[in-house]
């Protein structure tokens, strides 16, 4: 499990990366987790400019996150890992999409799972942004959580595994 210091630290850190450094950190990103990223990026392709940004820069820094928590280096994700999260997280929580905003946002903020501290960053991002302007509209803060939580499902099994 990351720690409640890891996350904090991890966002903190890389909110303040200029912009080299974090194309390089990008580089990095998709020779290390190729299929991670691709599948954030392809699942966000529908989404508006400030939905794909707010899931691309948050997958940054789950995968940071989950990387200095482990030991060892992270084994690459494969697409069949994914696909299996993704249909699993669909599955308990693609019915929610119809259902009461409040109800949603209630949901999102117990649904911690085995990575508590991790989920509550993404909930923070995505329903309390500090810029309220950054806040996304509903079905648009759905979709990133159900994809951001597939990535940490993925990147918990294999630190586990």
């Amino acid at each position: 499990m990351v720690s409640e210091k890891v996350v904090e630290d991890t966002w903190r850190e890389v909110a303040i990366l200029d912009p080299f450094t974090a194309r390089r950190e990008m580089e990095g990103i998709a020779r290390r987790q190729r299929e991670l990223l691709a599948f954030v990026t392809a699942m966000c392709g529908d989404l508006s400019d400030p939905a794909q940004e707010i899931a691309i820069y948050a997958f940054v820094v789950i995968l940071r996150m989950f990387e200095r928590s482990s030991p060892r280096r992270l084994p690459k994700a494969k697409a069949r890992q994914i696909e299996a999260a993704f249909a699993k997280v669909d599955d308990e929580l693609g019915r929610l999409t119809t259902a009461h905003d409040r109800f949603i946002e209630r949901h999102a903020r117990v649904s911690t799972g085995s990575e508590p501290f991790v989920m509550r960053y993404i909930t923070e991002v995505l329903l309390e942004p500090e810029d309220p302007d950054a806040l996304l509209p509903d079905d648009e803060v759905g979709a990133v959580f159900m994809y951001l939580k597939t990535v940490v499902d993925v990147l918990h099994e294999l630190t586990a595994g």
